[in-house]
Protein backbone atom coordinates (compact mmCIF):
# COMPACT_ATOMS: atom_id res chain seq x y z
CA UNK A 1 0.00 0.00 0.00
CA UNK A 2 1.26 3.25 -0.99
CA UNK A 3 2.00 5.93 1.70
CA UNK A 4 1.01 9.59 1.52
CA UNK A 5 4.66 10.71 2.24
CA UNK A 6 6.30 8.30 -0.22
CA UNK A 7 7.02 10.13 -3.19
CA UNK A 8 7.41 6.78 -5.52
CA UNK A 9 5.17 5.83 -7.43
CA UNK A 10 6.27 2.49 -8.94
CA UNK A 11 9.77 2.06 -7.56
CA UNK A 12 9.61 -0.23 -4.53
CA UNK A 13 11.30 1.89 -2.24
CA UNK A 14 11.62 -0.79 0.53
CA UNK A 15 14.54 -2.63 -1.77
CA UNK A 16 17.60 -0.70 -1.03
CA UNK A 17 20.49 -0.71 -3.03
CA UNK A 18 23.60 -1.16 -0.78
CA UNK A 19 25.80 -3.00 -3.31
CA UNK A 20 28.33 -1.66 -5.93
CA UNK A 21 26.93 -1.45 -9.75
CA UNK A 22 28.17 -0.14 -12.34
CA UNK A 23 28.16 3.82 -12.61
CA UNK A 24 25.73 3.24 -16.18
CA UNK A 25 23.64 1.35 -14.25
CA UNK A 26 23.46 3.49 -11.12
CA UNK A 27 22.98 7.13 -13.49
CA UNK A 28 19.62 4.82 -14.97
CA UNK A 29 17.75 3.94 -11.58
CA UNK A 30 18.71 7.86 -10.98
CA UNK A 31 17.29 8.58 -13.95
CA UNK A 32 14.50 6.40 -13.17
CA UNK A 33 13.77 7.45 -9.73
CA UNK A 34 13.37 11.05 -11.04
CA UNK A 35 10.97 10.20 -13.89
CA UNK A 36 8.80 8.02 -11.43
CA UNK A 37 8.42 10.94 -8.71
CA UNK A 38 7.05 13.12 -11.46
CA UNK A 39 5.17 10.32 -12.10
CA UNK A 40 6.36 10.58 -15.65
CA UNK A 41 5.61 7.47 -18.82
CA UNK A 42 9.20 7.47 -18.76
CA UNK A 43 9.37 5.20 -16.41
CA UNK A 44 8.01 2.60 -18.07
CA UNK A 45 10.99 2.36 -20.91
CA UNK A 46 13.78 3.36 -17.98
CA UNK A 47 12.64 0.48 -16.08
CA UNK A 48 12.76 -1.94 -18.83
CA UNK A 49 16.34 -0.62 -20.14
CA UNK A 50 17.44 -1.04 -16.02
CA UNK A 51 16.51 -4.78 -16.85
CA UNK A 52 18.33 -5.23 -20.07
CA UNK A 53 21.63 -3.45 -18.57
CA UNK A 54 21.43 -5.42 -15.22
CA UNK A 55 21.11 -8.87 -17.40
CA UNK A 56 24.21 -7.50 -19.39
CA UNK A 57 26.31 -6.63 -16.51
CA UNK A 58 25.46 -9.65 -14.66
CA UNK A 59 26.37 -11.46 -17.91
CA UNK A 60 29.38 -9.87 -17.74
CA UNK A 61 30.23 -10.91 -14.38
CA UNK A 62 29.98 -6.99 -13.04
CA UNK A 63 26.63 -8.00 -10.90
CA UNK A 64 25.59 -11.48 -9.87
CA UNK A 65 22.00 -13.09 -10.84
CA UNK A 66 21.04 -12.17 -7.11
CA UNK A 67 21.63 -8.42 -7.35
CA UNK A 68 19.74 -8.54 -11.17
CA UNK A 69 16.85 -10.30 -9.34
CA UNK A 70 17.03 -7.41 -6.52
CA UNK A 71 17.17 -4.33 -8.80
CA UNK A 72 14.31 -5.30 -11.17
CA UNK A 73 12.59 -6.16 -7.81
CA UNK A 74 12.74 -2.08 -6.97
CA UNK A 75 12.56 -0.53 -10.45
CA UNK A 76 9.39 -2.93 -11.87
CA UNK A 77 8.25 -2.65 -15.17
CA UNK A 78 4.83 -1.51 -15.64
Amino acid sequence: MKSENRPFHNIRDEYKINFKVPERLRNLMLEAEEADIRNDGSYDNLADTIDVYAKNFYTDGLITEAQWDYIVTRYPQG
